[in-house]
């Protein structure tokens, strides 16, 4: 059962069926891709926050030499958006981080060189990290809500991916090597005020990242989802089903809903 923290900022399993009762933070996709809300605590010097997870020890894994892939998803214009350099700065910045937490090490915090070099990585802004091993999801966890630095939140939420998603055992060290890592920077979510068709219509239209609230209870899917659920009614169904809620609970007169966009980016597919 993931402990709740009533004032510490909401971590969440971005692509898993997890039920949530905490306050913002959590995307990935179905229960075959999972990921998850971080539990928040803090740790020496870092905001650490416990779901689920473990260690282990071995040397950090080279950085990929830049990332694979960049993609811009549901963005209105002006958004905050980063350069290959600094996408490339917080992949290598996830992978210490994840080298790290399968090593049992010190948690890995973003250092004063690496600010000066991609100040814009000091900004405050929302990430998920997602891991995967053989092009399956090895973990899965980020925030909703922009509480840090960008850089502290990826270096966090990287180690959460790897020793704490409740839904799979922590990264091992002979892991590490071959775990691919992707970055989804978050918009800030904003209210989307429909239901019934017009609701659909609007998420085929523009495919976001989408925030359900039905009872008390919270569940988020990354843009990126839609590429695993194309389909706007089995996509909000399994946003249901992540929650703990029936298939239909989007359909509810109490229903909420909130959208975003994501900057989506990762590393090369490593064997």
């Amino acid at each position: 059962m993931e402990p709740t923290r009533p004032n510490a900022p909401e971590r969440r399993e971005a692509g898993s069926l997890s039920i949530d009762r905490l306050p913002p933070l959590r995307p990935c996709a179905p229960s075959h891709l999972r990921g998850g809300a971080r539990p928040p605590r803090r740790l020496p010097g870092l905001l650490l926050a416990l779901l689920g997870l473990a260690c282990s020890r071995q040397k950090a894994a080279a950085a990929p030499s830049g990332p694979r892939l960049d993609r811009t998803l549901s963005a209105p214009e002006g958004r905050f958006e980063l350069l290959a350099g600094e996408q490339e700065a917080l992949l290598g910045l996830a992978r210490r981080a994840v080298a790290a937490a399968a090593a049992g090490g010190e948690p890995v915090a973003p250092d004063a060189e690496l600010l000066r070099r991609f100040p814009r990585l000091a900004a405050t802004r929302a990430a998920f990290v997602t891991l995967k091993e053989g092009g399956e999801l090895r973990g899965c966890i980020g925030s909703l809500v922009a509480h840090e630095p960008l850089a502290a939140d990826v270096a966090q939420n990287a180690l959460f991916a790897a020793r704490y998603d409740s839904r799979f055992t922590p990264v091992r060290p002979e892991e590490v090597a071959g775990i691919e890592i992707s970055i989804s920077v978050l918009d800030v979510p904003r209210p989307l005020p429909l239901a019934g068709e017009a609701l659909l219509v609007a998420l085929a239209k523009d495919h976001p990242g989408v925030i359900l609230d039905v009872g008390g209870r919270r569940s988020t899917f990354l843009p990126e989802v839609w590429e695993e659920l194309p389909a706007p009614a089995p996509f909000l169904a399994a946003l249901c089903r992540k929650q703990g809620s029936p298939e239909d609970c989007w359909r509810r007169p109490e229903a909420r809903f909130q959208s975003y966009g994501a900057q989506y980016f990762g590393e090369e597919r490593r064997r």
